[in-house]
Parts: structure tokens; C-alpha cells; sequence
């Protein structure tokens, strides 16, 4: 029986097999998705980047991803963004696809280190997006991707199980608490 709760691209990669098996894991290039358009999500994944990147946020969250991107890799997002240059071939994207049976509806705003390890990340329901900037930001990812001449991969991961929503969860038990509405709702004002 199909899962009720499985969403379109869960569903594409149901029904394809990987050709990337790299340390025991499987990946889905591109091509081995014949229903789904990449460049699409390509085109998503770095308009998030560039956004998130190229502006001054007034949210605390995000506002040390401001101005972070160094200007070659924020000029050849932009280039690819108003389609006057192909996605640039020294950023890479992993696509996650949770692969839990019943998936995970998170969201967040995007997050990252790029002084460091040259990497941003997010989620949106069912999907975690990571870019990575330069071949030094994942040598081994971005070694494998350089070599078989693409610049995105897909993947199954529990999102139940990564480190991002244990975090999450222990900062919803532990420190948050409901307020207004929400708290009235819950019986807790």
C-alpha cells in the first residue's frame, strides 16, 4: 500500500534507482529521474542562496548569511539566476528527501557557516536543501560530483534521526513555551 503521506518527488524517487553508490550509500543523480525537472530545483535552491546572501536581513537568524557569500561566488549565482550563464560549476547541491515513512513537516530559515565550511542550508516540508561553495566546502562531494560532471544529487535521510531535529525538538521541550492563543488553546495561560 502507498503511503498517504508521500509527496511527489518521494514518490519520483520511489520508482527510480540510483546509479551512485559511494561508502555504502545510494545517490539519485539527475538523470536517473527522468520525471523530474533539476533545473528547477536548482534554480530554487540558489535563488534562496542568493537572496539570503546578497541582502541585509533585520532577522537574527539569518542576518550572519548577509554579504557572507564571497563576491565570485555571489556574481555567478547572480549570472545563473537572470540566465545569462549556466549554474556555476563550482557549487554543489545535495537534495534530501526524507525518507521516514511518515515525513517530517519541518521548515526553517536558511542557516550556515560559509566563513568556514562554505555551506547553507534549509528545509521546507519533506525536503532539506544543502549548498555547498567550492570544491574545499565537501571535498569528498564535491570531488564525486566534479567527476561525474554534475553539480546536484538526491537523497533518502531521516530527518527523525538528523541532528537538526533532535535540536529542534529539544529546543521545543526545553525552552519554548506556547503563548497568546496557543497557550490559551493548550489550557496553559
Amino acid at each position: 500500500m502507498k503511503n498517504a503521506q508521500a509527496f511527489e518527488l518521494k514518490r519520483i524517487l520511489d520508482s527510480s534507482s540510483p546509479s551512485i553508490h559511494l561508502n555504502g550509500s545510494s545517490y539519485f543523480a539527475p538523470k536517473d529521474i527522468l520525471k523530474l525537472n533539476s533545473e528547477k530545483f536548482m534554480y530554487f535552491a540558489a535563488s534562496i542562496v542568493w537572496r539570503v546572501t546578497a541582502a541585509d536581513w533585520s532577522n537574527d537568524d539569518i542576518a550572519s548569511l548577509s554579504n557572507a557569500l564571497p563576491d565570485h561566488f555571489k556574481e555567478q549565482l547572480e549570472q545563473y539566476l537572470l540566465k545569462k550563464a549556466e549554474f556555476p560549476r563550482d557549487i554543489y547541491i545535495t537534495v534530501c528527501v526524507d525518507g521516514d515513512v511518515d515525513p517530517v513537516p519541518i521548515m526553517s530559515l536558511p542557516s550556515g557557516d560559509i566563513e568556514e565550511n562554505m555551506h547553507i542550508s534549509f528545509f521546507i516540508p519533506g525536503i532539506k536543501f544543502n549548498v555547498f561553495f567550492g570544491a574545499e566546502a565537501d571535498q569528498e562531494l564535491s570531488s564525486n560530483l566534479s567527476r561525474l560532471g554534475i553539480n546536484m544529487i538526491y537523497m533518502y535521510r531521516s530527518f527523525r534521526e538528523s541532528c537538526e531535529f533532535q535540536q529542534m525538538r529539544g529546543l521545543l521541550g526545553s525552552e519554548l513555551s506556547p503563548k497568546g492563543k496557543l497557550a490559551k488553546q493548550l489550557g496553559r495561560s
